[in-house]
């Protein structure tokens, strides 16, 4: 189990069979900190909470499913999630009504209804739209 406090935490992951990480108030980090993960956010609803920012620079290559409800339940104040990664890592969106934004300030931006997903410009993306 990981909680992050009051302020801006990281909490770093090696592995996805944890049962908790929260994140506390702030704008919180959760980290891949292993290459090869898949993160399924849709298997881990109520295992995470109160992150805004996935981290996947690694050693290697990481993938994170989502979908907008994912991102609506991953925190209570914002409902934007920032993904960071490498050119090696993917993020794959799990359903179709995704509205490309472009690229903007490092980042390609992704809306579906009150969802907004900023995935950095290298990291490859496969969300249906």
């Amino acid at each position: 189990m990981y909680h992050g406090g009051g302020g801006n935490d990281t909490i770093e992951i090696r592995d996805v069979n944890f049962q908790l990480a929260d994140g506390g108030a702030g704008t919180d980090t959760l980290k891949l900190d292993r290459s090869h993960l898949d993160l399924n956010l849709a298997d881990e609803r109520g295992h995470i909470s109160e992150i805004e920012v996935i981290d996947m620079i690694g050693q290697g290559q990481n993938t994170l499913m989502l979908s907008a409800l994912d991102v609506l339940n991953l925190s209570t104040t914002s409902n934007t999630l920032i993904i960071n990664g490498t050119a090696e890592d993917h993020v794959n969106g799990l359903g179709s009504g995704w509205e490309d934004g472009g690229a903007h300030h490092g980042y390609h931006i992704f809306t579906n209804g009150e969802a907004t997903v900023l995935v950095g410009v290298q990291v490859a993306t496969d969300f249906a739209v």
